[in-house]
Formats: structure tokens, C-alpha cells, sequence
């Protein structure tokens, strides 16, 4: 009986193990930069480029005025940011209601910096941390996340 019991136990353990961790594709649009499927807010998709050197998600100005019209992001507060070249800048911070990271791994509540000008949406650790563990695939690309909500 009790070998029943530890078999029983060790595939239910096995179990929650392989459903908390998601492949999600990633798109190659050059040989180091790797872009995501994002869904924000449940509202509006965008490609993403994965970032592990950004700590922050950022957003561009017209993805949040696309939000602000549909009543989905939140100011919270002005945070200075060090760009790669060392210097400071002050950057808006907002809050929305979730992040869906190709369509089957979302997180709720995310803080987003707004970048002006023509750049890509960032997908950075605030948001993989959250994720972790997570493993970087090259071949095929795909990110593999944990503690998704579904």
C-alpha cells in the first residue's frame, strides 16, 4: 500500500512540474535579437524583443496611448532609468492590468516604462524574474517560462 501511495505522490509531483513551465516561439529577426508574441492588457498585441539586460518592461508612447484610450494603463509614478551608454533619464511609469506572453503565460499587475520615439516594446526582467526559472532556446527559439497564470 504505502508503494502505491509514494508512486501515486511522485507522479502527481511530476505533474504540477510540467505544467508550470510554457515554450512560447520566438521570432529571429536578426542572428542576436529574438522577438515575442506580447498581448497587453487584453487589449492590444505587439512584438516584444526579449531583453535580459533591461530590468524593466518598456512600452513605446503610441502603444500607451493606445491603452490610455481604452482606459488600461495607469499612471504610478516617474522613474530615472540608465541607459546603456551611462546616462540618466526620467521615464513615466504606468500600470497594467496584465502582460499575456504568447497567448498562454500571463502576469497581472505589471509596471511598464514609457520610451518615446521609434524603438520596440521590451520585454525585461521585471517580468521574467517573475517567470523564473526560464530558459533562453536558440534552436528552435522558444522561451521557456514558469509560474505562469493561465
Amino acid at each position: 500500500m504505502q508503494k502505491w501511495l509514494l508512486l501515486l505522490l511522485v507522479s502527481m509531483v511530476m505533474n504540477v512540474s510540467a505544467d508550470a513551465e510554457h515554450m512560447i516561439p520566438m521570432v529571429r529577426h536578426d542572428a542576436a535579437t529574438f522577438y515575442i508574441s506580447v498581448e497587453i492588457a487584453d487589449q492590444i498585441s505587439e512584438e516584444f524583443v526579449i531583453d535580459t539586460g533591461s530590468s524593466h518592461v518598456t512600452i513605446t508612447r503610441a502603444t500607451l496611448t493606445k491603452l490610455i484610450e481604452k482606459q488600461q494603463a495607469t499612471f504610478v509614478r516617474l522613474m530615472t532609468a540608465v541607459l546603456a551608454d551611462g546616462s540618466n533619464i526620467d521615464l513615466p511609469v504606468y500600470r497594467v492590468s496584465s502582460l499575456n506572453i504568447g497567448g498562454n503565460c500571463r502576469f497581472e499587475n505589471i509596471e511598464v516604462a514609457v520610451i518615446d520615439g521609434d524603438t520596440r516594446c521590451v520585454l525585461g526582467l521585471s517580468v521574467l524574474s517573475r517567470a523564473a526559472p526560464f530558459t533562453f532556446h536558440i534552436e528552435p527559439p522558444q522561451l521557456q517560462l514558469s509560474n505562469c497564470v493561465i
